[in-house]
């Protein structure tokens, strides 16, 4: 499930943020988080409110330059692909990098942010009030603010 999270080359200079929305994945979650050898936090809600509100929870507390979320069925499709991100939104002014993941459910074609927090505060931007649709949303409000990304394959 996240065992590939810690494999990959930068993630001691990123915080990433486990969200649990009181989901029957927490145990998994706790499990890893307590297992971590990078920086993370974990946030759970005691009563299923969505994930674009635990997730807004975790924006609210970060202090890390950097931002990472990660569901419990993603996985990175190689090792370096969220150092490429990194060192391409530090070194070049970028607010977001965008990378394709692939799922435990494989019927499913996802993507994941590498975000810089100072961006999102500038912008406010939070992820919507649903429980569906919520990271297309909260992807658009990106594109729309961003003045410039990168994308990784």
């Amino acid at each position: 499930m996240y065992n590939n999270l810690s494999t990959q080359t930068i993630i001691k200079d990123c915080c990433v943020y486990f969200i649990s929305d009181h989901s029957f994945y927490d145990k998994k979650l706790i499990e890893v988080f307590d297992e971590a050898s990078f920086p993370c936090f974990f946030f759970k809600n005691l009563k299923r409110k969505g994930p674009g509100l635990t997730r807004n929870l975790g924006l609210e507390y970060s202090f890390n330059k950097y931002v990472l979320f990660w569901d419990s069925d993603d996985l990175f499709s190689n090792d370096s692909v969220l150092e490429i991100l990194y060192n391409s939104i530090k070194h070049n002014e970028e607010d977001f990098g965008v990378f394709k993941i692939a799922n435990t459910d494989k019927s499913v074609e996802k993507i994941n942010l590498i975000l810089k927090r100072d961006f999102l505060n500038k912008n406010n931007i939070k992820y919507p009030k649903f429980f569906f649709g919520e990271d297309s949303i909260f992807l658009d409000r990106c594109d729309i603010y961003g003045e410039s990304y990168k994308l990784e394959d």
